[in-house]
Parts: C-alpha cells; sequence; structure tokens
C-alpha cells in the first residue's frame, strides 16, 4: 500500500487562487487547490472518532465537508501548529478560524471548505500532514474506575469514553478507528496510532482506572500490528502507574515491542505478559507509542487483564470449555465441583451468570451477540477466566 505521493499530485489540482486572501485573520487562499477531490460527507460523529479526510493534505489547500447546523465540529491536521479556517462553499466567507484544533457549532446545513495554512498569515507548505475532524458530542464514561477482570475492545461509543489519550507530541496521536476486519482483531473498531511526518511518536493511551491488589500477579494480554511492513516499522511499550498521564507512569516496562513491520493484510499478533502493582489501589494501564518520525499506522485490539493464579490454584489440564467457538451451548468441565460461571463482554459489562454444583457447567450462550467474551468460572480451587468466542 502507497503511504505517500509525490509532488507530482500537485498536478490534478487547480493552481488558481480559490477565494479571497486573508481577512481579518482568515485564511481563504488555496494556492494548492481542492483535495481530495470529492466531499467527505460520511463522518461518524460520536465525539470520539477522528473523521481522517486524507492524510496527503499540503497547507495552502483546503478539503471539502459535509456539515448540519447544530452539530459540533473540532477540526485540525496532524501539524498542532496550523491554522485551520471554515468557509461557506463558495470560499468567500469564512465561519470561524483559529490554530487547530478549532470547535465550531455549525450554523449550516450543507458543504463548507476546510483550509489549513501554516499560520495567520496565510502561508502554505508543501509537508505533508493529515486533515481530520471530529464531529457530535463525546460520551460520558460511565465506569471510569472497574474491577478485573477487565476487557476492551473499541466497538462501542463507551469503550471510546473510558479511554484517556494523551497527545505528548502535539501532532498525530492515538484515535479510535473504524475500519475493516484486517484493522481490527475483532469486529471492525481498534484504536490507532497516526504516523506524522516530522513528529516522533510520543503519545498515550490509557485504560480506564483499575481497581488492583498488592502483591496479586495480572496477566495483560492485547492485539497488536502495523500497516506497512517491512519497509515502515512501530515501537510500543506498555507501563502502569497511578493515574492517566505519562508523568504517573513510573514503573518499568510491562511489555516493549520494537520494530513491528506487519503489512496490513497481515494477521494480529498478540502480546501476553504480567506485572504486579505494589500497594493496593486504582492503577492506569498506559500504551506508549515511541516510534521514530514518518513511519506507519500502529493499532491495538483486545485488551484483556485478569488476575494470574498462583501456581497449583487450578489444575488447568483438567479444565475444559467446549466447543470453543461456540454457537450456542458451552460445556466446562473440572475435576472439582464448578460453584459459580460469569460471563463478561468486552466492555466488562456482566451480560450472564449462573450457580452450580457440578463438576459440569452448561452455559446457553444462543442470546449473546458474536464476539469474544471472558468466562470467569468459579471452583472451590479459586477462579480462572477463559477468553470465549461466540459464533
Amino acid at each position: 500500500m502507497m503511504k505517500k505521493l509525490l509532488n507530482y499530485r500537485k498536478m490534478i489540482v487547480a493552481l488558481s487562487i480559490l477565494g479571497a486572501s486573508s481577512m481579518n485573520g482568515q485564511c481563504l487562499t488555496a494556492t494548492n487547490g481542492l483535495y481530495p477531490t470529492a466531499t467527505f460527507a460520511t463522518a461518524v460523529c460520536d465525539g470520539t472518532t477522528d473523521n481522517t479526510i486524507t492524510t496527503l493534505a499540503y497547507n495552502n489547500e483546503y478539503s471539502n465537508v459535509s456539515v448540519t447546523t447544530g452539530q459540533t465540529y473540532v477540526f485540525r491536521t496532524s501539524i498542532a501548529t496550523d491554522f485551520i479556517t471554515i468557509s461557506n462553499s463558495g470560499g468567500t466567507t469564512a465561519y470561524t478560524s483559529g490554530v487547530g484544533p478549532l470547535t465550531w457549532v455549525s450554523t449550516v446545513t450543507g458543504t463548507v471548505r476546510f483550509y489549513s495554512h501554516d499560520n495567520a498569515s496565510c502561508v502554505g507548505s508543501d509537508t505533508i500532514r493529515s486533515r481530520i475532524f471530529k464531529c457530535g458530542t463525546p460520551p460520558v464514561c460511565t465506569n471510569p474506575i472497574v474491577d478485573i477482570p477487565y476487557t476492551m475492545g473499541f466497538e462501542t461509543v463507551q469503550d471510546g469514553a473510558c479511554i484517556t489519550i494523551e497527545n505528548v507530541n502535539g501532532a498525530t496521536t492515538w484515535s479510535i478507528f473504524t475500519g475493516t476486519t484486517s484493522t481490527a482483531s475483532t469486529g471492525t473498531k481498534s484504536i490507532r496510532y497516526n504516523w506524522d511526518a516530522t513528529a516522533p511518536g510520543d503519545d498515550w493511551f490509557y485504560t480506564a482506572g483499575l481497581n488492583l491488589t498488592a502483591g496479586t500477579s495480572y496477566t495483560l494480554t492485547f492485539n497488536y500490528k502495523s500497516s506497512d511492513g517491512p519497509t515502515y516499522v512501530e515501537n510500543l511499550e506498555v507501563k502502569f502507574g497511578t493515574a492517566a498521564n505519562a508523568a504517573a507512569m513510573t514503573s518499568a516496562p510491562i511489555v516493549t515491542l520494537a520494530g513491528i513491520n506487519s503489512a496490513i493484510a497481515s494477521p494480529f499478533q498478540s502480546s501476553t505478559s504480567t506485572f504486579t502493582p505494589p500497594t493496593t489501589g486504582v492503577y492506569y494501564v498506559g500504551f506508549h507509542n515511541t516510534s521514530v518520525p514518518d513511519q506507519a499506522f500502529l493499532y491495538v485490539d483486545d485488551i484483556s487483564i485478569t488476575a494470574t493464579l498462583s501456581v497449583g490454584d487450578f489444575n488447568l489440564a483438567k479444565l475444559s470449555a467446549h466447543p470453543n467457538p461456540v454457537k450456542d451451548m458451552l460445556n466446562i468441565t473440572y475435576t472439582d465441583a464448578i460453584t459459580n460461571v460469569t460471563i463478561y463482554n468486552l466492555v466488562g459489562q456482566q451480560v450472564m451468570v449462573k450457580s452450580f454444583d457440578s463438576n459440569e457447567a452448561k452455559m446457553d450462550l444462543s442470546s449473546l451477540q458474536t464476539g469474544n467474551y471472558i468466562a470467569k468460572v468459579t471452583t472451590s480451587d479459586g477462579t480462572k477466566n477463559l477468553k470465549i468466542v461466540k459464533q
């Protein structure tokens, strides 16, 4: 997949100046013309999703975007200092302007122009950047602090609300991404780091707050992939700390992944590791992109954090869950009596629970939607979390 185009792209762009010059700090010039030619009309307006118009934008250029009266929009490029102007469809009247991210409550329904320039003097450049906007009102996280087991699959608006993103480099950053089955390990949504042409990766995203117990070992599992390997590579580290910010990520890395160079068509890879908090309290797990500039996209999906059982708690060889994947009836067996089975979805919500007093537990999952779930199996020996795939 070609990630960048050469300057010959300008040959297909109208070279005439489209609109007036700077007026009162508003830039309505576009010597690089309209790009892309199609109007962006299929925005996801959930308040959290980045709608990327193009990753191949120049400045002194504009894109057409369909907007709706009363909707809140936040416009920006991947370069934090860029100056943004939003105008009418003819480029003669500016509705709002300023350094991005630029927030605007639309006063019109129809097409607007999204201009970007280097500064308020309307200077342009051919440095490649992304042109991006969000729309809608961000949802409020209803479970900001949760108990283990914790799962995050990014498939719902609530998922995005309960993730904290910290844009340290001031350029591109992590965002919830809606794509295809090639960009998500389950469903069609994941969280994606967007490459920047000049800024190194130094951005974080954090889980919800997790109630953890001192001395208990926890297992972290997640899936990941890059997009443009082997030419472009990504780096990722994972830490934990007592707040959702970089300064609080004082632990040694739980995971260090250097040289991720998979292609967009490659399968997701899986990472599993353990960590132990020193004191009881609320902790956040942070995912930190550490790539050099001008690389590729990095995707993370299906995060799971569970309590790690000590050796001897469970005879894992005697614990069985079948069939898995399952369509209807799930059969769980163990050498001792199973007392309880609880099913959680990928946002950590309990969707089913049933009590038993038998070596065999039968759970009818026919009413559940297709996807991944966690089955928490409780016996006299302790508990064990199993990943269940519902077909």
